[in-house]
């Protein structure tokens, strides 16, 4: 989901289940109707913008930038959060696109798994951070609207569907597995969650390069049409950055 911090070093790929979570949601997609909007009132871009969790939320030394959907899907600008960035990252075309070279079947484990919850991408208004812990791990977050909100059980169909997935980037030599599951959602009243954890490993010649298990944790609240999700690559932190995200929503929506 946030490919701005893909980046090879010394050998490795630092985020590749950033990259398989890309590619899970970044592709529009037509899977028919979703229900009718159940919103009160129309949330406004600043009030989905202070959903966010602020820069002083995250650990020190902390990356975090910002953007509007809009502008995540065009690759067309972002904001920096934080100033440990010694250099400005060019927010251009391709910006938060998956990589060309990932390739992951079933389509139930990549291009299908989280954005068929949301029909027709043009029907998303919201905003994005996404950035790096000082450990390298990467984190996303998404408050936003669509209407009829996530559609929650076409992620469980999904993850039914993907129990031993495979992905590669031939570009670098990697290949391996891909696995979604569930994992549990609690705290969050008045709205409906999923917990899902997309794990990868690779073996062979791609563990010798650098890159061995590696998780990414999603976590998805939804009321209405408010869509909130929270991803970083452990389940416990990825849930703390949900009820974080939805405190601030309750406030904001009153």
């Amino acid at each position: 989901m946030y490919g701005v911090l893909r980046k090879i070093h010394a050998g490795a790929l630092v985020g590749f289940a950033a990259l398989v979570v890309a590619a899970t949601f970044f592709v529009p997609t037509s899977v028919g109707a979703t229900p009718a909007a159940v919103q009160a009132a129309p949330l406004s871009s600043d009030q989905l913008q202070s959903i966010l969790l602020p820069a002083n939320a995250y650990p020190n030394g902390t990356v975090l930038y910002k953007m509007t959907y809009a502008d995540a899907l065009a690759g067309t600008g972002c904001t920096s959060m934080t100033d440990t960035e010694p250099e400005p990252i060019a927010c251009g075309a391709g910006f938060m696109a998956p990589s060309p070279d990932l390739v992951i079947s079933p389509d139930a484990c990549g291009a299908q798994a989280v954005s068929t919850a949301f029909g027709d991408a043009s029907g998303i208004t919201g905003w994005i951070q996404t950035g790096a812990l000082p450990t390298g791990s990467e984190v996303f977050g998404l408050a936003a609207t669509t209407p009829g909100g996530a559609q929650l059980d076409r992620i469980a169909a999904n993850v039914a569907a993907c129990r031993a997935g495979t992905v590669s980037m031939p570009a670098l030599g990697l290949s391996g597995t891909v696995r979604l599951a569930q994992f549990p959602v609690s705290g969050f009243d008045g709205a409906r969650t999923f917990g899902l954890l997309v794990s990868t490993t690779f073996g062979g010649a791609s563990a010798a390069n650098g890159a061995g298990a590696m998780t990414a944790a999603m976590v998805f609240v939804t009321t209405g049409d408010l869509v909130v999700i929270a991803c970083e690559p452990e389940v416990q932190g990825a849930l703390n950055m949900a009820r974080g995200m939805y405190s601030r929503a309750l406030a904001v929506v009153g």
